[in-house]
């Protein structure tokens, strides 16, 4: 039997540099041509969190080129930011190159230049690639927390070839990627070392309007030959926080965000020259369709972003691959489609406050699903000689809100329509249409306090689906509508914020005719015609389902010792699918994990870690579905190689979920090893042996 282990560390390495997580191999270190510099022992004159570093910001009297050359006169004038700290590969130590940061403003931008002095300038690894694609390349970052929080911001980053890469900070550790944002960076190698110049419009920032500003900001940069990972203030490796750590940026006055507003139409025509069935009177080998719509998107205040689309063109998103699945679980496909993606994680549920979530076959759903949104119509369609079925639902129109609404709320509402779609149907000499789509609302609210000091977080979330059917048989098909609300928080138990407990709870009601119950009944995520079910049975006269869930986490943030625990559970009437993403349900299940890590650099060592844990899951009846213990050990190598080894036994338990509504099945008890090395793979030639 193999465990799934779930784990929702986002403290990506943008944010925070490589760390450990207990569903990877060991921490991923940076790319090197070159050995590692000779250790040092951290410097007594570097502090690990000053709290006394303040950075100045120079109001511009003139324009700026952002051409990477820092040749104007505010970047030779002035106090540069100097003292950069290494956290890797010794953490606290002073970096091996020096680095100088200046950051000046006008009314519409804020602009940093950076140079990066290198002794061995020929040695510099610049790479060109994607932008936001993460490959081993110098590179320095910007961060910055405008509404000084302490928990959310923004990150800008170039390396020395000029890519850029950006996104969003929240739950102080963790970054997404996904925001885009209309910003300038550039570049230039020269006999020095590098410089990057950057200019990021105010418009693209949501900040609350003062006539004094006080914002958090970070610096970072990466010197990939040697390993190194150098901060203004670093986020030390066996603590949390990284956005609670920033330095304050002072002297800018007299700014505002504005409203930015971005318009964008469109028309679009489609060809499609195809294969077809001889006589199909939907398709002669060549089609022809011409479409438009727009986009909007602006800013609110200074603190909101509108988000808005009609008829929206998702042409230019990548396909999906092709999957084949055989499986009684339904497959999760990313977004990718730019209206959803913006401000996604304002919509995110049940994962805040913490910074690391375990899950030993525990199904966590997705509250907020924005695939179900312009999904492939899932209506059956009837037998008939031809047939012309949309590929797609048109979204008639959305729109979003995301942002703050004040200091410490976050809050996003979004609202979408979805066209009836109708399939065309050809047989016995006449034509005819059936319905495979209904007309659809979806509606979505989600809003979260954070108070002072970080130290307690409530949110509430709720959302409706609801559908015309115009065409009775799709009744039988496709929920009438459901509704799912609940709260969710977290709250420190100290002032050090050592210790945490987060979770959330949530009630769904789903409705529909008595067939249509019946089949959710019986479907995947339910199986209530088993056989030897005892908590439970199909109700063919049902014409709703409520149920609900909750799940609760302990968790020690920091120190060497580590500690993650968690309870949940999930009725087996509960069902947030409409808008969601979930597999099962039907489940109470908990775990207890455990373990310790040395962060500090040795003569032979860089990291290593090792966890355990006990878990457990049983139904509604009673029946042990899942229990074991689970050990991993990783350690990486001063030398860049790594190696980590998982050991695990299962007990004798039973599934609820083989025979697929059947009755139980027995799954015997059984061992599991896995292990994995590998060299270093900034190397020509490396070679890596995984054994499972």
């Amino acid at each position: 039997m193999r465990l799934s282990l779930l784990t929702c560390t986002l403290c990506a390495a943008i944010a925070t540099g490589a760390a450990a997580s207990p569903d990877r191999p060991g921490t991923a270190a940076p790319d090197s041509a070159a050995p590692p510099p000779a250790l040092a022992a951290p410097s007594a004159a570097v502090a690990l969190n000053p709290s006394d570093l303040t950075v100045h910001a120079i109001r511009l009297d003139g324009p700026i080129s952002i051409d990477g050359v820092l040749s104007e006169a505010v970047w030779q004038g002035g106090t540069p930011v100097t003292r950069f700290t290494q956290r890797d590969p010794v953490e606290g130590a002073s970096a091996t190159e020096r680095t100088e940061v200046r950051v000046a403003y006008d009314d519409d931008a804020i602009y940093v230049g950076a140079r990066m002095y290198d002794s061995h300038p020929d040695s510099i690894v610049a790479r060109l690639c994607r932008r936001d694609v993460s490959i081993s390349a110098d590179r320095f970052a910007v961060f910055l927390d405008p509404f000084h929080d302490h928990r959310s911001g923004y990150y800008f980053m170039v390396n020395a070839s000029g890519v850029q890469y950006d996104g969003t900070l929240f739950n102080d550790s963790w970054d997404d990627n996904a925001w885009d944002g209309v910003w300038q960076g550039r570049a230039r190698v020269d006999k020095d070392g590098w410089t990057a110049e950057m200019r990021i419009p105010l418009s693209q920032l949501r900040f609350e309007r003062r006539d004094r500003y006080v914002w958090g900001i970070n610096f970072r940069r990466e010197l990939t030959r040697r390993s190194e990972i150098a901060y203004l203030v670093i986020p030390p490796k066996n603590e949390s926080g990284f956005v609670s750590r920033f330095p304050d940026l002072v002297d800018v006055d007299g700014v505002h965000a504005g409203r930015p507003i971005e318009l964008m139409p469109y028309v679009t025509g489609k060809a499609e020259y195809l294969d077809h069935d001889r006589g199909d009177p939907f398709n002669d080998g060549s089609r022809y369709k011409p479409s438009g719509g727009g986009d909007l998107r602006m800013g609110v205040g200074g603190n909101l972003t509108l988000n808005a689309t009609l008829n929206p063109d998702f042409g230019q998103v990548e396909v999906d691959p092709a999957v084949v699945n055989q499986t009684d679980v339904e497959t999760y496909f990313p977004e990718k489609r730019p209206f959803f993606v913006e401000n996604s994680r304002i919509f995110s549920f049940g994962n805040e406050g913490a910074n690391d979530y375990w899950g030993f076959n525990w199904p966590e759903p997705t509250f907020f699903y924005s695939r179900r949104v312009g999904r492939n119509p899932e209506g059956v369609v009837p037998d008939s000689a031809f047939t012309d079925v949309p590929t797609g639902t048109h979204i008639l129109g959305a729109a979003k809100l995301t942002g703050k609404l004040a200091p410490g709320w976050n809050f996003g509402t979004l609202h979408a329509l979805t066209a009836r779609e109708s399939a065309k149907l050809y047989g016995s000499g006449a034509f005819s249409s059936a319905e495979v789509e209904p007309l659809t609302y979806y509606g979505l609210v989600r809003t979260q306090k954070e108070f002072p000091k970080q130290q307690h977080g409530l949110g509430f979330m709720t959302s409706v689906v609801s559908r015309r059917f115009d065409d009775g048989h799709l009744r039988d098909q496709l929920n009438s509508a459901s509704v799912e609300a609940g709260l969710d928080g977290w709250h420190f138990f100290d002032r050090k914020q050592l210790y945490v407990i987060s979770g959330w709870a949530m009630s769904s009601f789903i409705q529909g005719s008595a067939a249509r119950m019946t089949a959710v009944q019986e479907g995947s995520r339910h199986y209530f015609q088993r056989p030897d079910a005892r908590s439970y049975h199909v109700d063919p006269n049902a014409t709703s389902l409520a149920g609900y869930g909750a799940r609760l986490w302990l968790n020690k943030q920091s120190g060497r010792v580590l500690l993650n625990s968690a309870l949940g559970l999930m009725s087996p009437k509960f069902d947030v699918n409409d808008l969601g993403f979930q597999t099962r349900t039907d489940v109470v299940n908990s775990h207890f994990g455990t373990g310790y890590q040395w962060t500090n650099l040795t003569p032979w060592r860089k990291n290593a870690s090792i966890i355990g844990a006990l878990f457990g899951s049983r139904d509604y009846d009673g029946n042990n579905i899942s229990a074991g213990v689970w050990t991993k050990g990783q350690i990486e190598f001063i030398n860049n190689y790594s190696w980590y080894t998982v050991l695990a036994f299962n007990p004798q338990t039973v599934s609820p979920r083989r025979t697929r509504g059947g009755p139980l099945t027995l799954n015997r008890r059984g061992y599991e090893w896995d292990m994995y090395f590998d060299t270093d793979s900034k190397s020509k030639l490396f070679y890596f042996i995984e054994s499972d």
